[in-house]
């Protein structure tokens, strides 16, 4: 309903920004898939819906008192806005009045946004800031598509597999709890087991559901962590190298015996800082340590502390100076 004016500034919006075109992108697919959706006939509730809603704003604005001030969204802010309502009420239409046979959920978070959700086959999944999963059941199987990063209670259902498709790495579960980090722009999709076990492998080129898993893949347990290499196309296990791929959900951190090299890798992905050795040899160093929702300052003075450093910081990045381990 939109205006040319309007239209044009929207679209000029979309066109000057890599992530205005994604999100445009993803509002259009979600537009086709609620399309698709059974939904039942509005026109009698609308005004008493609308008088609910009303009476929730008035109360709203009362709690926060008198003086709550209105401004106008500007086009940028009303679309992505926009977007998000169209996003969460159709994750919630598709829960609930979705035909049993062709069940679909998608989820979105932005930045320094985190939600936690149920699936309709009781699986419980929290997304990390900047994710993207859709869900269906298709073909028997419990089929997901993730960008981003997302940690996941699948409930177990021998007779329908639970797949999550990011990029070429197919990940495949019957029950169990497991970390997956997928964001687009990084170079490994990563796959942590807390509980259970888990097949990451390359997805097929033309692979349907009822195939054999292919010769490239790995079956990890608790405690492992699998890793599927964009460039060369190689998956392999690393054990005990998933303990911390969870802090961003449960905000704890341990490390026992672990390398300094590992221990800065995840104080960097956590806060999202960088940390610069000048020593190589500091990052061969063990460190022993369990943290409770910690701060960088925390972890960095407890660096610091234990293994004689010098800690500089300077417009964000944080330099470690010191003798280091052999």
């Amino acid at each position: 309903n939109i205006s040319s004016a309007e239209k044009d500034e929207l679209m000029g919006w979309v066109a000057d920004s890599s992530q205005g075109q994604e999100f445009f992108d993803k509002a259009v697919t979600l537009w086709s898939v609620t399309e698709e959706m059974a939904y039942p006939d509005f026109s009698k509730g609308k005004a008493q819906a609308w008088d609910k809603v009303a009476g929730r704003l008035d109360s709203s604005t009362a709690a926060i008192g008198g003086g709550a001030k209105v401004r106008r969204l500007d086009l940028r802010s009303w679309a992505a806005a926009a977007a998000i309502v169209l996003l969460g009420l159709a994750s919630w239409w598709a829960l609930r009045t979705a035909p049993a046979e062709t069940t679909a959920v998608i989820a979105t978070t932005l930045d320094d946004e985190q939600e936690s959700m149920l699936l309709p086959d009781g699986t419980q999944v929290w997304l990390n800031e900047n994710t993207y999963l859709t869900y269906e059941e298709v073909d028997g199987e419990r089929r997901l598509r993730l960008e981003g990063e997302a940690f996941f209670d699948v409930a177990t259902d021998s007779l329908q597999p639970f797949r999550i498709y990011a990029g070429d790495a197919v990940t495949t579960v019957l029950g169990t709890s497991f970390n997956i980090r997928a964001y687009p722009e990084e170079e490994q999709v990563e796959v942590s087991v807390k509980e259970g076990r888990v097949q990451l492998e390359k997805r097929a080129e033309e692979k349907v559901a009822t195939e054999e898993p292919t010769a490239a893949k790995v079956v990890l347990s608790p405690g492992e962590q699998g890793v599927y290499e964009k460039s060369t196309a190689k998956v392999e296990a690393k054990e005990k190298r998933g303990k911390n791929s969870t802090a961003w959900r449960d905000r704890k951190m341990d490390f026992n015996g672990v390398e300094i090299t590992e221990v800065i890798q995840t104080i960097e992905r956590y806060y999202e800082v960088e940390i610069e050795l000048m020593n190589p040899a500091i990052g061969n160093c063990p460190w022993v340590g369990k943290y409770d929702n910690p701060t960088i300052e925390d972890l960095l003075s407890s660096l610091q502390f234990s293994l004689d450093l010098t800690v500089e910081e300077k417009d964000g990045l944080y330099r470690l100076s010191g003798e280091g381990c052999k």
